[in-house]
C-alpha cells in the first residue's frame, strides 16, 4: 500500500484535490473528520476543548462551537500551540489505527489529508508527499467566501497561522498549482498519479508472481 500525505495552505483546494483521486481509485483518510469525530459530545477532543474553555465553546446542543474555538486559536499563537500540543497525539493514534485497518484490506493507494502534515510532523507516515498549492490571491478570495472568515485580516490571520506554502512546495515530492483553471489542476493530477498506479500494478504483480 502507497500512504500519500496530501497537505497545503488553507483554501488552496485539498479537498477538491482529494476528491478528484479518489475517482482515480484511491482511498483517503481526513483529518479533519477525524476531529470532528472525536469533538463530537463526550468524545476525548470535546472533553479537551471544555475543560481548558469551559461550557462557553459550546452550542445548547452540547456540540463544539467551532467558530468560537477558531476565533480563540487564531488569535492567540500561544493558545494554538497549546491546543496542537493536546490533540495531535489523539488524532495521530486514530489515523495510525485507520492506516493499519486499510493495509489489511488490500487499498492500494491512501491519502491521509492532513492540513498541518509537516507542522505536525505526521510525515513520517506516508510515502510520499503532495502540496496543493494557489496563489496568495486566491487563497485570499476563496477564504473571504467562507462564513467564518468575514475580513480580510481574519483571512490573512489564517493563512499567517500556518506553515508557507513556498516552504511545504519546497519539502514535498509533488506540488499540484491549484491557482488557475480545474482543468489544468486535473490534468496535473492525472501525470503525477500515473506513476503510482504504475507502482502499485507492480507490486501486485511481484506478489502474484510469488505465489504461482
Amino acid at each position: 500500500m502507497i500512504v500519500l500525505g496530501l497537505t497545503g495552505g488553507i483554501a488552496c483546494g485539498k479537498s477538491s484535490v482529494c476528491s478528484y483521486m479518489t475517482r482515480l481509485g484511491a482511498k483517503y483518510l481526513s483529518a479533519d473528520k477525524l476531529a470532528h469525530y472525536a469533538a463530537l459530545p463526550g468524545g476525548q477532543l470535546w472533553k479537551i476543548y471544555v475543560e481548558r474553555y469551559g461550557e462557553g465553546v459550546l452550542t445548547p446542543q452540547k456540540h463544539i462551537d467551532r467558530r468560537t474555538v477558531a476565533a480563540i486559536v487564531f488569535c492567540d499563537k500561544e493558545e494554538r500551540h497549546w491546543l496542537d500540543e493536546a490533540t495531535h497525539p489523539i488524532l495521530r493514534r486514530m489515523m495510525e489505527q485507520e492506516i493499519a485497518k486499510h493495509k489489511k484490506l488490500g487499498t492500494p493507494v491512501l491519502i491521509l489529508d492532513v492540513p498541518l502534515l509537516y507542522e505536525a510532523g505526521w510525515d513520517d507516515m506516508v510515502d510520499t508527499v503532495w502540496v496543493v498549492y494557489a496563489s496568495e490571491e486566491a487563497q485570499m478570495r476563496r477564504l473571504r467566501k467562507r462564513i467564518t472568515v468575514k475580513t480580510e485580516e481574519n483571512a490573512r490571520r489564517r493563512i499567517a497561522a500556518q506553515m508557507s506554502v513556498a516552504e511545504k512546495c519546497e519539502r514535498a515530492d509533488v506540488v499540484i498549482d491549484n491557482s488557475g483553471a480545474w482543468e489544468d489542476t486535473s490534468a496535473q493530477i492525472m501525470v503525477a498519479f500515473a506513476p503510482l498506479q504504475a507502482q502499485v500494478a507492480a507490486e501486485y504483480n511481484a506478489k502474484y508472481r510469488c505465489a504461482e
